[in-house]
């Protein structure tokens, strides 16, 4: 990619997510929108005043893969001992309670006396449609997914809907990720459902040229 239009796309992310705290879907070809959002990882994790975390779809298995990452930059060498201990079973609570407490903690807490704790996150996903279906939806039988998009609520969506109820919707946090196929089933069950609680429109969008 030219670098003009680099740092073009770096300045629009830079307005939309930094300045005004939207969260925004980046569309393209894969290997475009990744340049991208790594080169706007590369400069937003420079600046103190946000909590800047990097994830890759393919290497998230479960929903500690995605929260250990934050809570280590926001707690630092107090991780091990002050935050470890209480997280462990969090994600595996049956009252689905723990994966919003999970997201929470690592939601902006601006009445913290904690410095890093009132720092602003800003997630970056590369291929953000796997990793919400994955974290949200791997668990069904494949002849079960053609239902996810007409089900709405009946099939459990607790990772995405403490996403949003803690981190999304209260803007204690945003979002920039990669869309890597957006006629996938991972997308229309995600991404593209009208149902699901991390519905496109409600994103900004960035198409890559």
């Amino acid at each position: 990619m030219a670098k003009l239009n680099l740092d073009r796309y770096i300045e629009l992310l830079c307005e939309s997510v930094l300045d005004e705290k939207n969260s925004i879907l980046l569309y393209g070809k894969p290997e475009k929108t990744l340049e991208v959002l790594k080169e706007f990882y590369n400069i937003i994790s420079k600046r103190k005043e946000f909590l800047c975390s990097y994830y890759d779809a393919s290497e998230i298995q479960n929903p500690l893969d995605f929260f250990v990452p934050i809570l280590k930059l926001k707690y630092g060498d107090d991780y091990e001992t002050e935050i470890k201990p209480h997280i462990e079973g969090l994600s595996q609570d049956k009252n689905k309670r723990g994966i919003l407490d999970l997201a929470e903690i690592c939601g902006q807490n601006l009445g913290s006396k904690i410095l890093n704790e009132r720092k602003f996150p800003i997630i970056l996903i590369n291929g953000i449609e796997e990793l919400l279906f994955k974290l949200d939806f791997s668990h069904l039988k494949k002849s079960d997914y053609l239902k996810i998009p007409i089900a709405g609520s009946v099939i459990s969506q607790e990772f995405g809907d403490s996403l949003r109820k803690s981190i999304f919707g209260t803007k204690k946090g945003v979002f920039c990720g990669s869309v890597k196929d957006c006629e996938s089933m991972e997308y229309r069950d995600t991404l593209g459902n009208y149902n699901y609680l991390f519905y496109s429109e409600n994103f900004g969008t960035l198409q890559i040229e």
